[in-house]
């Protein structure tokens, strides 16, 4: 990011003089979802600068449960990512004592979110909370608690380490999935780790595409059309493992292409 003293003759005269690129050749817009704490929207910076730095438009999404008003803010997208957050507040199920903080206007707000997109049919990408409730939005079940409920030893899913390096590996799934081929046919990769619920039950229409060693899933995607999650935070990842760089340009390229614009990326991750 750059960052200087403003000057405000030559900034505003930079301003001013910039001219856009038509529209077929303006970067995706690539909406984000956000956080809530503390009465404010609210998102760390990694995930803005990723999809920045692989191409596209940040649009931040405040926390809103209005209708209209999101229904016109996703109208304009050409991509959401789902970030993460706490936990979510289980739909059909009663909580246990280890379900943590949640907020349910956050789970409302996800879930607006994702129907929306996914009607327009926009590519969605999730991330740790946003790949899991991208799972309940469409049918499956997420543990409120892997540790408690999972019912077999598990690896420690939440690290001390600092988010922008890996603590455990996680297997991709064999044959022909979007996972794999971003990652170069590689069976095995690092991820990072910040959770304690997970998706159980993959939902109808999805299939897993990785699997950590004590076998909680770590990720999935839709058979079908280009939505699908990730368990860990690649974002965080993105400036030190070019694999995870390769995620967001492929993710920025199928939005591009959905959208027919003919926005030029770097060849990092579009082939």
């Amino acid at each position: 990011m750059k960052v200087r003293r403003p000057n405000l003759e030559a900034l505003y005269k930079e301003v001013d003089n910039y001219i856009p690129a038509k529209e077929s050749l303006q970067p995706p817009r690539i909406g984000i979802s956000a956080n809530r704490r503390d009465g404010l929207s609210c998102i760390a910076e990694t995930y803005v600068q990723a999809v920045l730095n692989a191409g596209g438009a940040p649009v931040l999404i405040p926390v809103i449960t209005d209708l209209k008003a999101l229904t016109v803010l996703v109208s304009e997208l050409d991509g959401l990512v789902m970030s993460g957050g706490g936990d979510i507040n289980p739909l059909h199920e009663e909580p246990i004592p280890q379900l943590q903080d949640v907020d349910t206007l956050r789970d409302e707000y996800d879930l607006i979110l994702l129907r929306l997109a996914a009607n327009r049919q926009i590519p969605i990408m999730g991330i740790c909370r946003g790949h899991q409730i991208m799972n309940v939005a469409f049918g499956g079940s997420v543990y409120q608690d892997i540790h408690s409920q999972a019912g077999q030893p598990l690896l420690k899913h939440s690290q001390t380490l600092a988010r922008e390096y890996p603590s455990h590996t996680v297997t991709l799934e064999p044959g022909t999935n979007r996972l794999r081929a971003i990652f170069n046919g590689e069976e095995q990769i690092l991820v990072n780790s910040f959770h304690h619920q997970a998706v159980k039950e993959v939902a109808p229409g999805f299939r897993a595409t990785a699997t950590a060693p004590d076998g909680i899933n770590e990720a999935m995607e839709h058979t079908e059309k280009t939505i699908f999650g990730v368990q860990w935070h690649p974002e965080c990842m993105y400036q030190s493992i070019e694999p995870m760089q390769k995620l967001f340009h492929a993710f920025l390229k199928k939005a591009a292409d959905a959208k027919n614009l003919q926005y030029i990326f770097s060849d990092l991750g579009t082939k």
